[in-house]
């Protein structure tokens, strides 16, 4: 009986179909994941660069130019690039009556900055500060952008 297996050890042909079914297995579980990964990263890719609405301006604006509905058209642009600064067709009615304090090229954004001679800078770092010992780290909205540019300009003696 010397051809007979030995209770309790496996063949040579046992012992491949189980190492060759592992081996499909982890190949399987890999590919899946390679793919998983390569969607994840062109979803990553193209984060951000959905196009969000604001305002540009239709023509050329000189400095002094009361803003008005008429002088700004609706534009889109990628998510990335919007500030707390940027003006969005929902904030135009925070900032007409308002008149220019910079020049303005046709298709330019509509920015806070382009309004006042505060610098925006230091209003939102007021804002961001203001934020984090209210223990909220959010960015400004345009909102309190401009409600810190009217108590500045006030401050300095300026027409709001």
């Amino acid at each position: 009986m010397a051809g007979d297996a030995k209770p309790g050890r496996w063949s040579w042909t046992a012992f491949g179909i189980a190492a060759l079914s592992t081996l499909l297995v982890l190949g399987a579980a890999e590919m899946a994941g390679a793919q998983w990964l390569a969607r994840k990263h062109g979803r990553d890719a193209r984060k951000g660069w959905n196009l969000v609405p604001a305002l540009r301006a239709a023509r050329a604006l000189e400095p002094g130019t009361l803003i008005t509905r008429d002088a700004f058209v609706a534009g889109s642009i990628p998510e990335q690039l919007v500030t707390a600064s940027v003006v969005k067709p929902e904030d135009l009615g925070r900032v007409l009556g308002r008149r220019l304090e910079a020049q303005l090229a046709p298709g330019e954004w509509l920015t806070v900055a382009a309004f006042t001679k505060v610098p925006l800078a230091s209003c939102a770092s007021m804002l961001r500060g203001a934020a984090l010992q209210a223990g909220r780290a959010t960015e400004p909205s345009v909102e309190k952008l401009i409600e810190v540019v009217a108590d500045a300009e006030h401050a300095d003696g300026g027409t709001p």
